[in-house]
């Protein structure tokens, strides 16, 4: 729009308009082409700022579908990749435990049958010869190199006679250490499952039976046991010479106590066969009266002083028979 139809639009005529300062007008051009400018390029940078968020957002959008195609071919492909290479890691390691437990289990059958006589005692066993790598032959087939079957493994007596000896020495020590632990009791479980677990657990067959079956805290007890009997033993064996002072000291008093019964019973008895006569103290009465250290009973002048007299001789009785009871 120029200046003129803007000046219309807001309300002047025609005549108005001619009627204007020609810098006036100019200076209205001016402002209005310095706006459309402005307003062209607010437009452009409008654009310009929408291109951009378009370009932010599709930009987002393909880093986010790249982390959702990371984690999914994570956990779709890779993880059961891993996790299917441990199941088949798994696999092989018990098909080796079983290959041994097996041939374990074939070298103790050999020995059986040796020793039963159902085959020769000195009956040699397969030895292959020396591995070569396998070779092919023209029409692609693999041969033997020196004789031997490729891979074939090789087998010498005394390996197989130290590893029987060895086992044969495992499940002696199982059973024994077991029962000596135990107070007597056999073994639960047999020889065969035992190794079979220990080589499942990747532990040495006697380490495995002692830690299944706690060795270490029932020899532990055993041992505890064992000191405190020696520890009573010792406590009675220094007791004892102590116990037996007590024991002779008591059978003094004892026959110290029968005597002095006898002694009463004789005195004061209803028996007349053991009952000691008794005897008159009227000697020894007369002859204190006549060195005057005693008043004559036949002179009391009173009942009172009679009966004073009379409990100081009973006083001086019991005094007496107390004394020669504590002297016996």
């Amino acid at each position: 729009m120029t200046v003129a139809e803007i000046l219309l639009q807001s309300g002047l005529t025609t005549e108005q308009i001619a009627a204007l300062d020609a810098k006036a007008v100019a200076a209205f051009t001016g402002v209005l082409t310095t706006a459309e400018a402005e307003r062209t390029a607010a437009a452009e940078s409008a654009k310009t700022a929408a291109a951009e968020r378009i370009a932010a957002k599709a930009s987002q959008d393909a880093a986010e579908l790249a982390q959702r195609a990371n984690s999914e071919f994570y956990n779709d492909t890779i993880m059961p990749s891993l996790t299917g290479w441990e199941d088949k890691e798994k696999a092989l390691q018990a098909e080796i435990a079983n290959s041994k437990a097996l041939a374990a289990f074939y070298q103790e059958q050999n020995k059986a049958a040796k020793e039963s006589g159902f085959i020769a005692s000195d009956a040699p066993l397969f030895t292959p010869s020396a591995v070569t790598p396998p070779v092919r032959n023209a029409g692609g087939q693999f041969v033997a190199g020196g004789g031997g079957t490729p891979g074939s493994p090789t087998f010498r007596m005394e390996d197989v006679e130290d590893r029987l000896g060895k086992g044969l020495d495992n499940s002696v020590w199982a059973l024994q250490e077991y029962q000596r632990l135990s107070g007597g009791q056999f073994l639960p479980d047999s020889i065969s499952n035992l190794a079979q677990e220990a080589t499942a657990n990747k532990l040495p067959f006697r380490d495995y039976v002692a830690r299944k079956y706690d060795f270490p805290t029932k020899a532990a007890g055993l041992q505890a046991k064992a000191e405190a009997e020696k520890t009573a033993s010792i406590a009675a064996a220094a007791v004892a010479p102590y116990e037996e002072k007590m024991k002779a000291k008591d059978a003094e008093w004892q026959k110290k106590l029968e005597e002095q019964a006898k002694t009463i019973s004789e005195r004061g008895g209803n028996n007349p066969d053991v009952r000691r006569a008794a005897i008159s103290e009227y000697p020894d009465i007369k002859k204190a009266v006549a060195e005057g250290t005693r008043k004559d009973p036949l002179n009391y002048g009173s009942r009172e002083e009679r009966q004073v007299a009379m409990r100081k001789d009973i006083q001086t009785s019991i005094a007496a028979n107390e004394e020669a009871s504590t002297a016996a």
